[in-house]
């Protein structure tokens, strides 16, 4: 499977800890954030990384060049940043493949199974599928209303706490994006594309995971990854 990493961001929460560097490649105790990310999604059977890149976008390739542990990466450039959206729209057309790929932030964590997600992919016949946790907190997360596997709502609000949230983890399938009817350029995925793919018809589904989820984007999230990654992250790809 591809995988599109959204990497694009400027990390101003976390500006007061990582100021030198993009947030995907914060320092984790002498590795970069980042390559725990890739190790991960390499484990999970991906053949090919697309970095959608803006701020800093030469951090990236001089510390990755054209391929990591073997697996093949392209860079797609963002002059202006674009959002979430517009980053994927941009970078999908980088897919060698005419196979459904995957969508990652590359400022979270995240660790499914992940071809749990893929079966119910092929097996609804999904256009998107998402993977869902519970809020552990209100008004941070964005929510996600589901009655079983079908996606009602997402764009919608802040989640509360106990509700089911989007974990930043997509399989989509580039003919979806054909009923976008957007003109401008700069979208977020989960408030702008999502809600207008669904008006217009595409089937989202989204399924529930228990696995923890990190945002390194929060000071106090960077620093818990920062202490306990060797047990994440071992027991994830072990």
């Amino acid at each position: 499977m591809e995988a599109i990493i959204l990497v694009g961001g400027k990390g101003t929460r976390l500006r007061s800890l990582v100021s030198d560097r993009p947030k995907p490649l914060a320092d984790v105790n002498g590795t970069p954030f980042l390559d725990f990310l890739l190790t991960f999604l390499t484990h999970q059977n991906c053949k090919h990384f697309i970095f959608a890149t803006s701020y800093m976008s030469d951090a990236f390739t001089s510390l990755y060049g054209t391929e990591f542990k073997g697996i093949p990466i392209s860079y797609s450039f963002e002059a202006q940043p674009l959002g979430t959206g517009g980053a994927v729209i941009k970078a999908k057309d980088m897919l060698q493949t005419g196979e459904p790929f995957l969508v990652v932030n590359g400022d979270t964590f995240f660790p499914i199974e992940l071809s749990a997600l893929v079966d119910l992919h092929h097996k609804t016949r999904s256009d998107i599928s998402i993977a869902l946790f519970q809020a552990t907190e209100d008004d941070r997360f964005d929510l996600v209303e589901t009655n079983r596997y079908k996606t009602l709502v997402i764009g919608k609000g802040k989640a509360k706490t106990g509700d089911l949230a989007c974990g930043g983890v997509f399989i989509m399938t580039s003919s979806s994006f054909a009923k976008l009817t957007f003109k401008r350029h700069t979208l977020s995925l989960e408030n702008d594309v999502l809600p207008n793919l669904i008006s217009n018809g595409i089937k989202l589904t989204g399924l529930p995971f228990d696995t923890r989820f990190i945002d390194i984007g929060i000071p106090s999230e960077y620093l818990y990854f920062c202490a306990n990654h060797m047990k994440m992250y071992h027991s994830n790809i072990d």
